[in-house]
């Protein structure tokens, strides 16, 4: 049979799970219920809940999820369970024979459909526990009040073995399937992991993490050429197989597949297209050979439900899923980029980062810093500023450079599997991480860091997607698997480095892996701009990112010298004779809670300058946990330049302020006279709209009180005094 008991998993009485909205929004709580795993009375099916979702295994069938619902009103998610045993896990390739051990298995190019009984492998065990620790996160400076490693919620684990008398399974072959749901998001998450128990080596061809056969969102009755049909709105994808991009639907083309259904019979259109199977998986092969005593994790994939199509809830919602799946986004640290890499301009640069409250020091691209240098000497130096920097409370880190660059011998880069040439890749050029020259770089930055003690990489390209046509053994078999090959040795090299507690700045959005920060909204040219667009421009480009980011996800950029062009009207430089378009970058974004690289010799040039910036540091310190929460876009205002703009951050679990405001005059060169403004400002996402009085701190130490309205708002007047470029209100 299936299932054999006496397993970790006892048979009770399943309850009917709350529905968690119908009693109260989620998203405006301050705390919810833990998750649960509950096995029927018969001991056939367990179901994971939190409630928010549930979702049903069918032990019965070998561990198949036979539903999704939504608690929060209801709604069913999927059309139909696919197939039994490991649909969601599906194996292939045992020693060049690709078997699937589900309901279809491919034998010698042929696609045979099997029956329940056919199916290579059983159902051995099953346990429950707490979510996987996927990484160690080293947690050596602050995060997050809220943030938690590893996750709080539920697994369920279902390990598979061959079924007896099979001979295209092989005998050491171990398949676990661990479901995972998370306490109080509406989150589900899946990882497949092969290990080989047996006396031979056997080759893993791909692994499919996760396919749901889902309820389209829309009916479209035709296809037409251009004409993309919607996937399901209120399912998003995730994936750790996420790279080469800034936002997450170009960093997840890779790893997150919507397929059309034809198998759906009953679908509206006619060509049977509605893309409404998803599919969570790499689309490269693996060809990963598993010796005895080896084992392989496929990427992770996880399931986002959200409640409706409405931005600012799919904004809120995504903040608490990047809080639970990779809380290291939460560290924050405010960073410099100096300019030079001599020892008299490192050392500079570190005495004025610690004197105006800056957290971090980076030596920036173009200062002459070489982490490839791993010399004795190179090291010994390092270190002995990395010991200074520590002495000062500062931490220091660097830029290195892997995509984007020639390196020799020539034969180490990759090569591009339809033209044969290496200058046609994502970033023009692309060595092979899987090249003797990629795996030394490799060495080299952990070498780096292991001996001076540095705190921060900037990682400027790390690997893109680009494919090698070249066989590069034991690593690479060849285009088919390169993509997959190279991604885990960038993917291993992040989590490693997370372990050791480094920062970690990238422009490709491997977050799940162990990165922390990536563009809030970043073109170069763009900081050439005369200084007036740059700030209006900055404040536009951090309400736009916040629609996929949580404020300490993203940086921005100040030019404290040229940068792109642009000369003297692009530039803080003289500081001194811009501290009004200084004051105007640092409020800019730190009323965000958005970092930026502020590039440049120093930080201040004169006791003036220097109070400046360590004034609008210690308001961004003072106001923390509430400025790097989530913004309320719907409670904003993007800047245009006419009149004022506005950002409300908002957390109703945190301890102190739940809510601030940040209002922005229209120019912040123009601040000669007092600008007030009448705003009405919506508190329902601080959890404070019910309460019969709110307290509302405002700048100089004033406090006043405040009664929301029926629609869960209050209206305030507020003055940006001249001088000034913003006025703020935070609430309690």
């Amino acid at each position: 049979m299936w299932l054999t008991f006496g397993l970790a998993l006892a048979a009770q009485v399943a309850p009917a799970f709350p529905r968690l909205g119908a009693v109260h929004d989620w998203l405006t709580a301050a705390d919810a219920p833990p998750s649960a795993i509950v096995v029927d009375a018969q001991g056939r099916s367990a179901t994971l809940s939190n409630g928010l979702l549930a979702r049903r295994i069918d032990l019965g069938r070998g561990g198949v999820t036979v539903a999704l619902d939504d608690l929060r009103d209801g709604a069913s998610l999927l059309r139909v369970a696919r197939g039994a045993g490991l649909l969601e896990g599906s194996l292939t390739g045992f020693n060049q024979a690709a078997l699937q051990p589900v309901a279809r298995v491919t034998l010698d190019g042929v696609t045979h459909d099997l029956g329940l009984e056919d199916a290579g492998f059983e159902l051995a065990s099953i346990e429950q526990g707490a979510p996987l620790e996927r990484l160690h996160w080293q947690r050596v400076r602050r995060a997050s009040p809220l943030a938690v490693w590893p996750p709080r919620g539920v697994r369920l684990t279902a390990t598979y073995a061959p079924r007896s008398g099979r001979a295209d399974v092989p005998a050491g072959a171990r398949v676990s399937v661990h479901t995972e749901l998370y306490d109080g998001v509406p989150l589900t998450g899946k990882f497949v992991e092969v290990h080989n128990v047996g006396a031979a080596p056997f080759t893993v061809d791909h692994v499919v993490s996760e396919r749901l056969a889902c309820v389209e969102s829309d009916s479209w009755v035709e296809t037409r050429s251009g004409v993309p049909v919607p996937s399901p709105a209120r399912v998003e994808a995730l994936s750790e197989y996420a790279l080469g991009g800034m936002e997450p639907a170009n960093a997840h083309r890779f790893g997150v597949r919507w397929l059309p259904d034809p198998d759906h019979a009953t679908q509206v259109n006619y060509m049977r297209a509605t893309p409404c199977l998803l599919e969570i998986a790499p689309e490269d092969r693996f060809d990963v050979e598993l010796a005895p005593g080896a084992h392989l994790r496929a990427p992770g994939a996880f399931v986002v439900v959200h409640d409706g199509e409405d931005m600012t809830r799919r904004a809120l919602t995504l903040a608490r899923v990047y809080e639970v799946l990779a809380p290291w986004v939460t560290e924050n640290t405010q960073m410099m980029h100096v300019r030079h890499s001599d020892d008299d301009a490192v050392r500079l640069a570190l005495r004025q980062a610690a004197d105006v409250g800056f957290e971090v020091v980076i030596l920036t691209f173009g200062s002459g810093f070489d982490m490839e240098d791993t010399s004795p000497a190179a090291l010994a130096r390092w270190k002995g500023l990395a010991d200074e920097a520590a002495a000062l409370g500062v931490e220091l880190g660097g830029y290195s450079l892997l995509s984007s660059r020639r390196v020799s011998p020539p034969e180490d880069m990759c090569v591009d599997p339809e033209t044969g040439r290496t200058d046609v890749q994502t970033h023009g050029c692309c060595p092979a991480l899987t090249s003797a020259w990629g795996r030394g770089y490799l060495a080299r930055q952990l070498q780096f860091f292991a001996a001076t003690g540095f705190d921060l990489l900037e990682q400027d390209g790390p690997y893109p997607g680009d494919r090698d046509a070249t066989a590069r053994p034991p690593y690479q078999v060849g285009a088919a698997d390169s993509r997959f090959k190279m991604w885990t040795l960038a993917a291993d090299q992040f989590r490693d480095l997370r372990a050791r507690g480094v920062y970690i700045n990238q422009p490709d959005w491997y977050f799940l892996v162990g990165g922390n920060k990536t563009g809030m909204g970043y073109r170069e040219t763009n900081w050439s701009l005369p200084r007036p667009q740059q700030v209006l421009h900055a404040r536009q480009n951090i309400f736009d990112g916040a629609r996929h980011k949580r404020p300490s996800m993203g940086w921005m950029f100040v030019p404290l010298t040229e940068y792109h062009g642009g000369g003297a009207a692009a530039t803080v430089e003289p500081l001194d004779e811009h501290r009004r378009h200084y004051a105007a970058l640092l409020a800019a974004n730190l009323a965000a809670g958005v970092q930026a690289c502020y590039r440049g010799p120093r930080l201040y040039d004169t006791p003036a300058t220097r109070d400046l910036v360590r004034r609008w540091v210690d308001w961004y310190r003072a106001h923390r946990d509430v400025l790097e929460a989530p913004i309320v876009l719907s409670a904003s205002r993007r800047a245009d330049g006419r009149d004022v703009d506005w950002l409300l951050h908002a957390d109703p679990r945190l301890a102190g302020h739940k809510g601030l405001l940040a209002v922005h005059r229209p120019d912040a060169e123009d601040d000669a006279e007092p600008l007030t403004r009448t705003l009405w400002v919506d508190l329902t996402y601080t959890g404070l709209a019910e309460r019969a009085r709110v307290t509302v701190d405002l700048p100089g130490g004033a406090v006043a009180a405040a009664t929301p309205d029926r629609r869960g708002g209050v209206t305030l007047t507020l003055t940006i005094p001249a001088g000034e470029p913003l006025t703020w209100a935070a609430f309690r």
